[in-house]
Protein backbone atom coordinates (compact mmCIF):
# COMPACT_ATOMS: atom_id res chain seq x y z
CA UNK A 1 0.00 0.00 0.00
CA UNK A 2 1.19 3.19 -0.92
CA UNK A 3 2.61 6.00 1.51
CA UNK A 4 0.20 9.25 2.13
CA UNK A 5 0.21 11.96 4.43
CA UNK A 6 -1.85 10.48 6.97
CA UNK A 7 -0.81 7.30 6.64
CA UNK A 8 3.03 6.30 6.35
CA UNK A 9 4.15 3.33 4.87
CA UNK A 10 5.60 1.39 7.88
CA UNK A 11 7.27 -1.06 6.24
CA UNK A 12 6.94 -4.83 5.10
CA UNK A 13 4.87 -6.89 7.46
CA UNK A 14 7.36 -9.26 8.55
CA UNK A 15 11.58 -9.37 7.19
CA UNK A 16 11.93 -10.83 3.71
CA UNK A 17 15.46 -12.51 3.87
CA UNK A 18 16.74 -13.47 0.36
CA UNK A 19 14.38 -11.59 -1.59
CA UNK A 20 13.20 -14.39 -3.60
CA UNK A 21 9.95 -14.72 -5.04
CA UNK A 22 8.87 -18.04 -2.32
CA UNK A 23 10.30 -15.38 0.50
CA UNK A 24 7.97 -12.70 -0.78
CA UNK A 25 5.10 -15.34 -0.44
CA UNK A 26 5.93 -16.08 2.87
CA UNK A 27 5.73 -12.66 3.66
CA UNK A 28 2.56 -11.80 2.06
CA UNK A 29 0.97 -15.14 4.15
CA UNK A 30 2.55 -13.57 7.38
CA UNK A 31 0.98 -10.56 6.80
CA UNK A 32 -2.52 -12.05 5.93
CA UNK A 33 -2.52 -14.28 8.60
CA UNK A 34 -1.76 -11.16 11.19
CA UNK A 35 -4.49 -9.18 9.74
CA UNK A 36 -6.80 -12.26 9.98
CA UNK A 37 -6.05 -12.89 13.90
CA UNK A 38 -6.64 -8.69 14.36
CA UNK A 39 -9.73 -9.00 12.64
CA UNK A 40 -11.06 -11.88 14.56
CA UNK A 41 -9.68 -10.50 18.06
CA UNK A 42 -11.27 -6.99 17.49
CA UNK A 43 -14.99 -8.56 16.48
CA UNK A 44 -14.83 -10.60 19.38
CA UNK A 45 -13.52 -7.27 21.32
CA UNK A 46 -16.28 -5.17 19.59
CA UNK A 47 -19.26 -7.79 20.54
CA UNK A 48 -17.90 -8.65 24.76
CA UNK A 49 -18.02 -4.84 24.82
CA UNK A 50 -21.40 -4.29 23.20
CA UNK A 51 -23.07 -7.13 25.46
CA UNK A 52 -20.40 -5.34 28.47
CA UNK A 53 -22.35 -1.88 27.79
CA UNK A 54 -25.96 -3.38 27.84
CA UNK A 55 -24.74 -4.94 31.25
CA UNK A 56 -23.66 -2.04 32.79
CA UNK A 57 -26.43 -0.15 31.46
CA UNK A 58 -28.82 -3.02 33.28
CA UNK A 59 -25.95 -1.87 36.44
CA UNK A 60 -27.10 1.93 36.02
CA UNK A 61 -30.91 1.07 36.15
CA UNK A 62 -30.37 -1.10 38.99
CA UNK A 63 -28.61 0.95 41.31
CA UNK A 64 -30.68 3.85 40.36
CA UNK A 65 -33.38 2.04 41.56
CA UNK A 66 -31.91 0.10 44.37
CA UNK A 67 -33.19 -3.33 43.12
CA UNK A 68 -30.34 -5.43 45.37
CA UNK A 69 -31.82 -8.49 43.41
CA UNK A 70 -31.34 -7.20 40.01
CA UNK A 71 -28.06 -5.47 40.94
CA UNK A 72 -26.64 -9.14 42.37
CA UNK A 73 -28.03 -10.58 38.87
CA UNK A 74 -26.12 -7.81 37.16
CA UNK A 75 -22.65 -8.22 39.12
CA UNK A 76 -22.67 -12.25 37.70
CA UNK A 77 -22.93 -11.15 34.29
CA UNK A 78 -20.23 -8.53 34.66
CA UNK A 79 -18.01 -10.51 36.14
CA UNK A 80 -18.33 -13.37 33.31
CA UNK A 81 -18.27 -10.68 31.03
CA UNK A 82 -14.57 -9.42 32.78
CA UNK A 83 -13.12 -12.62 33.01
CA UNK A 84 -13.55 -12.96 28.91
CA UNK A 85 -12.56 -9.64 28.55
CA UNK A 86 -9.07 -10.94 30.65
CA UNK A 87 -8.84 -14.00 28.95
CA UNK A 88 -9.01 -11.82 25.38
CA UNK A 89 -6.44 -9.63 26.93
CA UNK A 90 -3.86 -12.96 27.57
CA UNK A 91 -4.55 -13.95 23.85
CA UNK A 92 -3.59 -10.80 22.78
CA UNK A 93 -0.58 -10.83 24.71
CA UNK A 94 0.47 -14.21 23.70
CA UNK A 95 -0.36 -13.13 19.88
CA UNK A 96 1.91 -9.64 20.42
CA UNK A 97 4.63 -11.56 21.56
CA UNK A 98 4.86 -14.59 18.97
CA UNK A 99 3.19 -11.97 16.44
CA UNK A 100 5.64 -12.42 12.38
CA UNK A 101 5.86 -9.07 12.34
CA UNK A 102 9.89 -7.23 11.82
CA UNK A 103 9.09 -5.36 14.81
CA UNK A 104 8.24 -5.82 18.39
CA UNK A 105 4.92 -4.30 19.14
CA UNK A 106 2.78 -3.84 22.32
CA UNK A 107 -0.80 -3.08 20.51
CA UNK A 108 -3.08 -4.06 18.22
CA UNK A 109 -2.95 -0.94 16.07
CA UNK A 110 1.23 -0.62 16.17
CA UNK A 111 0.53 -4.93 14.50
CA UNK A 112 -2.19 -3.20 12.55
CA UNK A 113 -0.87 -0.63 11.13
CA UNK A 114 2.79 -2.62 11.06
CA UNK A 115 0.95 -4.98 8.48
CA UNK A 116 -0.58 -2.73 6.44
CA UNK A 117 -3.80 -3.28 8.21
CA UNK A 118 -7.14 -1.72 6.05
CA UNK A 119 -8.12 2.14 7.36
CA UNK A 120 -11.67 0.17 8.27
CA UNK A 121 -9.75 -2.28 10.62
CA UNK A 122 -7.89 0.80 12.17
CA UNK A 123 -10.73 2.78 12.98
CA UNK A 124 -12.54 -0.73 14.19
CA UNK A 125 -9.60 -0.97 16.84
CA UNK A 126 -9.75 2.88 17.84
CA UNK A 127 -13.29 2.44 18.39
CA UNK A 128 -13.00 -0.53 20.19
CA UNK A 129 -10.36 1.52 22.76
CA UNK A 130 -12.96 4.55 22.70
CA UNK A 131 -15.33 1.83 24.06
CA UNK A 132 -12.98 0.59 26.46
CA UNK A 133 -12.37 3.99 27.70
CA UNK A 134 -16.27 4.40 28.19
CA UNK A 135 -16.60 1.13 29.59
CA UNK A 136 -13.96 2.32 32.34
CA UNK A 137 -15.96 5.78 33.04
CA UNK A 138 -19.34 3.81 33.25
CA UNK A 139 -17.08 1.09 35.95
CA UNK A 140 -15.69 4.15 37.71
CA UNK A 141 -19.19 5.98 37.94
CA UNK A 142 -20.77 2.85 39.54
CA UNK A 143 -18.13 2.07 41.93
CA UNK A 144 -18.18 5.74 43.08
CA UNK A 145 -22.01 5.31 43.42
CA UNK A 146 -21.69 2.03 45.51
CA UNK A 147 -19.15 3.92 47.89
CA UNK A 148 -21.55 6.95 48.60
CA UNK A 149 -24.58 4.65 48.91
CA UNK A 150 -22.37 2.63 51.60
CA UNK A 151 -21.29 5.49 53.53
CA UNK A 152 -24.70 6.97 53.68
CA UNK A 153 -25.93 3.70 54.67
CA UNK A 154 -22.97 3.47 57.79
CA UNK A 155 -24.05 7.08 58.67
CA UNK A 156 -27.94 6.33 58.78
CA UNK A 157 -27.61 2.90 60.68
CA UNK A 158 -24.98 5.34 63.23
CA UNK A 159 -27.57 7.68 63.69
CA UNK A 160 -30.47 4.92 64.33
CA UNK A 161 -28.21 3.36 65.99
CA UNK A 162 -27.55 6.58 68.53
CA UNK A 163 -31.40 6.78 68.40
CA UNK A 164 -30.68 10.55 66.10
CA UNK A 165 -27.94 11.81 68.13
CA UNK A 166 -24.77 13.05 66.95
CA UNK A 167 -21.87 11.38 67.70
CA UNK A 168 -20.19 12.45 71.08
CA UNK A 169 -16.82 11.99 69.57
CA UNK A 170 -17.18 15.33 68.25
CA UNK A 171 -20.43 16.90 69.85
CA UNK A 172 -18.29 16.66 73.08
CA UNK A 173 -20.05 15.53 76.52
CA UNK A 174 -23.19 17.31 75.69
CA UNK A 175 -24.79 15.18 72.43
CA UNK A 176 -27.02 16.83 70.28
CA UNK A 177 -30.14 15.49 68.99
CA UNK A 178 -31.53 15.13 65.12
CA UNK A 179 -28.95 14.07 62.96
CA UNK A 180 -28.42 15.84 59.50
CA UNK A 181 -30.33 12.91 57.72
CA UNK A 182 -32.82 11.91 60.42
CA UNK A 183 -34.76 13.46 62.95
CA UNK A 184 -35.13 11.53 66.22
CA UNK A 185 -37.96 14.08 67.54
CA UNK A 186 -40.31 13.13 64.39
Amino acid sequence: MPASPDRPNPGPAVAIEGGNAADGATTLAARASALGWIDSHVAKLESLQADLERTLESKRDALAAGEVEQIEAVVIRETEQVRRLEELRRSRDRWLASAPLTQQVHSLGEAARIAEASPDLLARIETVREQARTIQKQNWTHWVIAQRSAAHFEEMLGLIARRGETSPTYGGDDPQHGGGLLDAAA
